[in-house]
């Protein structure tokens, strides 16, 4: 999973491949 910047980094955002 790649973690792209967002506020919520403790889960899977919409931006998580």
């Amino acid at each position: 999973m790649i973690f792209l910047p967002e506020p919520s980094l403790n889960s899977c955002p919409q931006s998580c491949l």
